[in-house]
């Protein structure tokens, strides 16, 4: 659920973009959009702007063997500002993109590897291409490194007080559910949540 997630990287650029972050961008997958950041690794990308998108993630890579994420590299602005910035432009380009536009090395280093010269210098693809950077998911990361994972009790087996619907009198709560918790301390504050609801419903019957 909360993993990290792979990509094949173009090896010329694998090295220079590890430990390299993505700030204040928006992802996208399938019909979920989640604004934050992410860090890109050797093996893919993870962090807590992709975190949340677990769920589209595995569906398309069950259909698909692969799962696309969309990435927004400026969402301060609209494809319609960017064009008209670069068209304006009177520096380099890429000395542009980086004072002007604040994109970091990184993000001009992913935008130069996976565009051509030609789309790189058009302002109609590039303007595109920061709005909405497509990278190609293949897989996700190793079970015994992820965060939290899905698996467990369906919810649509247990009611409102979290009672197995098969077995009255028992309850099942926390990481024994299957549920994409979210990460960090928000999944301790949900189990502790689901922990004082289930007390108050015991104490009241």
């Amino acid at each position: 659920s909360n993993c990290a997630f792979e990509i094949k990287w173009p090896e010329a650029i694998s090295q220079k973009i590890t430990g390299k972050a993505l700030k204040n961008c928006s992802f996208l997958c399938g019909e979920k959009e989640i604004k934050g950041e992410a860090v890109l690794t050797s093996f893919g990308i993870e962090g807590s702007g992709v975190y949340p998108l677990s769920g589209e993630i595995r569906k398309q890579i069950d259909a698909n063997k692969f799962a696309e994420l969309f990435i927004d590299l400026k969402p301060q602005l609209t494809k319609a500002e960017i064009k008209k910035r670069i068209v304006s432009n009177e520096n380099t380009l890429s000395r542009f993109l980086e004072t002007e536009l604040k994109l970091n090395k990184t993000v001009l280093l992913l935008l130069k590897t996976f565009l051509s010269k030609e789309e790189f210098t058009d302002p109609e693809t590039l303007s595109s291409q920061i709005k909405k950077f497509k990278l190609i998911i293949t897989s996700l990361g190793p079970i015994d490194e992820a965060i939290s994972t899905v698996g467990g009790i369906s919810l649509n087996e247990i009611n409102e007080n979290y009672e197995l619907k098969k077995m009255p009198k028992h309850y099942t709560i926390g990481e024994m559910l299957d549920w994409d918790a979210p990460t960090g301390g928000y999944l301790l504050q949900a189990c502790f949540s689901m922990g004082y609801h289930l007390a108050k419903h015991l104490n009241s019957i």
